[in-house]
């Protein structure tokens, strides 16, 4: 299997419950999502963030699996909000700036200044980049060509909810003719599976062991890759080297030599010399 495609598997039992145990005395997600509720209408009312389009319930025929008990199903406009990061040419990045400049496609730049000064989940939002997923570290400036990603820090641990997004495929396009794009419309409505935090955690802790695995596995996959590319040609080479080294088939004692071949062959030339077939070279040095 290939790594990349060993990795999704890892995801998707992770996202279903699969990847560790559940705990019975784990605080439920439906608690978590009531505190949440509560934080984002908080947050509307202060002004901060604006008040969305409320989402439709999930519905019996969206859900595509039964969940552990104490997760829920919920609609990612729920427990996130999405606020584009403001726009920078090139040309306005600083040489031995100190702040990373985040696009779709990770860090492309540095800068003096900064958006962001905490550890940020930063989504592509068009172009090839779109939907890829990158966790700040700290100070970092996000252009316009990504989403700065907000949530309830004291309720969804943020690496999770890291794998949660890159797992739900954001940048994923119905339309193969379109280009590439992810918005609140497209984002908001996806459904994903929450479980308790402290789940959270222990899976976010599992995945962290597993992935650094994959890692290894994928580079060596590489390895075997490019072997694989390349061995037909060394093999050819080794095989030819061998053949006129008189490596590659057992000799033969009663085998007329070659200095006889060499004596018949010199007589041959002399005579194409003779007849004026060929023209007289200077004589060749011995091999000492």
């Amino acid at each position: 299997m290939k790594a990349e495609t060993l990795k999704k598997s890892i995801l998707q039992y992770a996202m279903q419950g699969k990847l560790v145990e559940q705990n019975p005395d784990d605080e439920p997600a439906n608690e978590l999502l009531k505190r949440i509720k509560a934080e984002k209408e908080q947050l509307i009312k202060d002004g901060k963030i604006k008040k969305e389009k409320k989402l439709p319930p999930i519905t019996d025929e969206e859900i595509p699996y039964e969940l552990p008990q104490g997760w829920e199903w919920v609609r990612l406009g729920n427990i996130i909000n999405i606020a584009s990061g403001n726009f920078l040419p090139s040309s306005a990045m600083k040489i031995g700036g100190t702040v990373p400049v985040y696009g779709g496609n990770g860090i492309n730049g540095y800068h003096n200044e900064y958006l962001i000064d905490k550890p940020t989940l930063i989504i592509g939002r068009v172009g090839f980049y779109c939907g890829c997923v990158h966790l700040s570290t700290g100070k970092a400036w996000v252009t316009d060509n990504a989403f700065i990603t907000n949530f309830s820090e004291n309720n969804i641990n943020i690496n999770f909810l890291k794998w949660l997004l890159i797992q739900a495929e954001l940048g994923k396009n119905d339309n193969a003719t379109a280009q590439p794009v992810v918005s609140g419309k497209k984002i908001y409505p996806i459904i994903v599976a929450l479980p308790p935090l402290a789940e959270q955690q222990r899976i976010v802790e599992k995945l962290e062991q597993i992935l650094s695995l994959i890692e290894e596995y994928g580079k060596n996959e590489e390895k075997l890759s490019e072997l694989n590319k390349t061995l037909p040609d060394k093999i050819k080479q080794s095989i030819l080297q061998h053949a006129v080294q008189g490596k590659l088939v057992p000799q033969n004692p009663t085998d007329e030599p070659a200095s006889e071949l060499l004596k018949r062959i010199k007589s041959e030339k002399e005579q194409l010399i003779k007849d004026g077939k060929i023209k007289k070279e200077k004589p060749l040095p011995s091999i000492t």
